[in-house]
């Protein structure tokens, strides 16, 4: 379904946006003075900018990384349908799982291509009315003029790959998983015209509610409170499913309700100012309550499948994977960086972190 094009199309807008994030990095870090001009940057509360490491009530404090964190990456990492459906287009198993790898790696690189800038443009525009002004303002500022042009291509490369993605997954897991439920005789012509159609719905639907956005403290912001309390119920039927054999469709069904219900009433109630002061302090974080709405969907996956019919599975079951095993030396590849991104990632939260440049060094270019 013209999905190759679509990869390669991936593939040259990552490119421009990682160029562009490097220069950006680059010539930000240098209008600043290096690293010596920038360590000493501190939030309002007197917490490095640098630290990946933020104290447990913070809004993406440790305690939140380590719980609310983790099930936001599962659920936006391996059940996406624009992510699984590019696992599944791999022409093998090794390159499935090296292509999963590559985006982690990526994931690492984004620290300095993205979240170093903004923390730099902390310094350099401390006038900044919203955050999410600050990368157009850096690159307009000091990026030089002959590549400010590539680095805005990238950046709109990147909007333009994760909307063209969305519509894509969006219109597909719309018309397979419930349309030819209810009209399963559609010709391949009907579908392809009812995909175009969904996903004119879908865009249009999206760009009645991204005023409402304003309300928040930057996009961000935005998208970590909404999917950190829609992620849980599903988190919990692919962990269940994945790794369980007692799960069930009943099971999975009552969870899916519940957490939707859950989620989206608590992010009504963190609209309300009000209402949230009430809140201890750990439940102001949506990655924290969203935590607490997985431990609710976990009781109620045990307790409705407990209770339910267990699922038939087959006895023989087609494994797909059989036919594409890797080789010696395919394993060998693989474990080798999965070690490689599992040390590269130790390293960066400790260089990030208060006992690396955001602690004593940050300290001695801030003259304290």
């Amino acid at each position: 379904g013209g999905l190759r094009s679509v990869l390669w199309t991936d593939l040259l807008q990552a490119t421009l946006l990682v160029g562009g994030g490097v220069v950006t990095f680059l010539v930000s870090l240098a209008a600043v003075g290096g690293w010596a001009g920038v360590l000493s940057t501190y939030d309002a509360r007197g917490n490095s900018l640098w630290s990946v490491v933020q104290p447990w009530d913070h809004a993406f404090g440790w305690l939140p990384m380590v719980t609310g964190a983790l099930i936001l990456g599962v659920h936006g990492h391996c059940t996406d349908h624009d992510y699984v459906q590019r696992a599944l287009a791999a022409r093998s198993l090794f390159h499935a799982k090296m292509g999963a790898l590559f985006a982690a790696l990526l994931k690492m690189l984004a620290l300095f291509i993205i979240a170093a800038p903004g923390v730099i443009a902390a310094k350099l525009l401390p006038e900044l009315a919203h955050p999410d002004q600050a990368y157009v303002r850096l690159v307009s500022t000091y990026v030089p003029a002959g590549l400010t042009g590539l680095v805005f291509a990238g950046l709109l490369a990147a909007i333009l790959g994760t909307v063209a993605a969305g519509l894509s997954a969006s219109s597909a897991m719309l018309t397979y998983d419930f349309a030819l439920r209810v009209w399963p005789a559609l010709s391949s012509r009907r579908r392809v015209q009812l995909g175009r159609g969904l996903m004119i719905a879908v865009l249009v639907l999206c760009a009645l509610v991204a005023p409402g956005i304003r309300q928040f403290q930057g996009v961000f912001t935005y998208l970590v409170q909404l999917w950190s309390l829609l992620a849980p119920p599903v988190f919990v039927c692919v962990v269940a499913g994945v790794f369980t054999r007692w799960a069930t469709s009943q099971g999975a069904t009552a969870t899916l309700v519940t957490g939707t219900v859950l989620g989206a009433a608590t992010f009504w109630t963190l609209g309300v100012p009000a209402v949230v002061e009430w809140f201890p302090v750990y439940l102001r974080s949506p990655l924290n309550l969203g935590f607490v709405i997985t431990l609710v969907c976990t009781a109620v996956m045990v307790g409705v499948s407990l209770s339910s019919a267990s699922p038939v599975i087959p006895d023989e079951i087609p494994d797909p994977v059989a036919l594409q095993e890797m080789t010696t030396g395919e394993r060998r590849a693989f474990r080798a960086v999965v070690t490689g991104l599992l040390l590269g990632w130790v390293v960066l939260v400790f260089t990030f972190s208060p006992w690396g440049i955001a602690g004593p060094l940050a300290a001695v270019a801030g003259g304290k």
